[in-house]
């Protein structure tokens, strides 16, 4: 029996250990990358590849990378094709199994960017207070917000593809005319995580996280904003305001997850959520993957009361019936869609605007424009809302 040895190698290491157990002599075997060099660009794709004189029967190659580096394609084979996904060091990693006996080969990289002129970059970065982050900045990997602290962001923040800022319960985030976008222009940046506390009921953000939108943008992400903890179920309750704000080809812009909040009374109120004359926008400028190419959900409403949409534009140009998804997916959720009074106000009683300052809710070329499912214990509102370019029997889709 062989046993189990494990021998680590990088570029430029070399091994003195020979065998005549039927492993090849490890001196013959090292990482190439092509194109050759220890720098890379963010987004660059790249081969990494075992060189070997000679191979042993039953061999299995098993790869893997820092988080900043993604493999694209390989895995199993002598050469992986990887993509850099964000900045700073990177290590390539390869376990060679040879009959039970692990060798590991790793080639150290950098990954930087394609432009000196972004002076501010954010990498695995946590506040330690009150901050501003200044124009033209970069963000890789995790930004988060503890609590207590508030970021105001006024300016065009550039995300790499594996980048994701967490907005934890008590912080807040402010995006005030800025915009959010992806640092390369063929991809997608993961998005915002509004923290909540599940058991802190009456929805106080000095328990919450809080995002904030005015006349902003976040564009290119897979999930705009999330409202929860993939970790645990205990991290819903965030709020999310937007105002004449826009949210430009995202795969998913909002996802709430059941979070109840009560009143003084000890009744169930109204999460403090709302968005305002916001564009919910999906044409043939996004970056959506080519297999995945389509919109499942743009917004996703699950266990939460009392959302509101007002004056609101939830438009796909997509031109393919696969691309085209549903606006708004409700599930054992009450949510309402109206319009916005946008000068006047309300002129009766029963809040209807003039017809000079109504700005309606707007619904333009999806599979579905709502789609509730399981409706339960909640009702749902929807008036002077337009459709155009949706099915008639897909406008609203009811089941339990």
């Amino acid at each position: 029996m062989i046993a189990l040895t494990c021998f680590i190698f990088t570029l430029s290491g070399q091994s003195t250990n020979q065998s005549d157990n039927g492993i090849p002599p490890v001196t013959t075997r090292h990482l190439v990358t092509n194109p050759i060099g220890t720098e890379f660009l963010l987004c660059q794709t790249f081969t990494v590849t075992l060189v070997t004189d000679i191979m042993a029967a039953n061999e299995t190659f098993s790869w893997v990378t820092s988080s900043n580096l993604q493999i694209m394609s390989g895995q199993g084979s002598l050469t992986i094709t990887v993509k850099a996904t964000g900045l700073g060091p990177a290590l390539v990693q390869l376990n060679n199994n040879i009959n039970g006996t692990i060798i590991q080969y790793s080639v150290n990289m950098n990954i930087v960017v394609f432009s000196s002129s972004h002076t501010t970059i954010y990498t695995n970065y946590s506040t330690t207070g009150n901050m501003i982050v200044p124009e033209d900045s970069y963000i890789s990997g995790t930004f988060r917000i503890n609590a207590g602290h508030t970021v105001y962001m006024g300016s065009t923040v550039y995300c790499t593809p594996n980048a994701s800022i967490i907005i934890s319960a008590g912080g807040k985030l402010i995006l005030e005319g800025g915009t959010l976008t992806s640092l390369c222009s063929t991809e997608m940046w993961q998005g915002i995580t509004v923290l909540g506390n599940y058991s802190e009921l009456s929805q106080n953000p000095s328990y919450h996280g809080t995002l904030e939108l005015r006349k902003a943008s976040i564009e290119n992400a897979r999930r705009a904003i999330y409202v929860n903890d993939d970790r645990s179920s205990v991290g819903t309750g965030g709020i999310v305001t937007a105002e004449y704000s826009s949210f430009i080809n995202n795969q998913c812009v909002v996802d709430y997850h059941p979070y109840k909040r009560y009143d003084i009374f000890n009744n169930e109120a109204d999460n403090l959520s709302y968005f305002t004359n916001c564009r919910f926008i999906i044409d043939s400028n996004n970056n959506f993957d080519t297999r995945n190419k389509y919109v499942l959900q743009l917004v996703r409403l699950n266990g939460v009361k009392g959302i509101k949409f007002k004056g609101c534009e939830f438009s796909n140009s997509m031109n393919t019936t696969s691309s085209q998804g549903t606006a708004i997916y409700a599930y054992n959720a009450n949510f309402m869609i109206d319009e916005y009074c946008s000068a006047f106000g309300p002129i009766d009683n029963c809040g209807n605007c003039h017809p000079s300052s109504s700005v309606r809710s707007t619904f333009y070329g999806f599979a579905k424009a709502v789609d509730v499912t399981n409706g339960g214990e909640y009702n749902f509102h929807i008036d002077h809302t337009d459709f155009s370019y949706i099915p008639l029997i897909s406008k609203l889709v009811k089941s339990t």
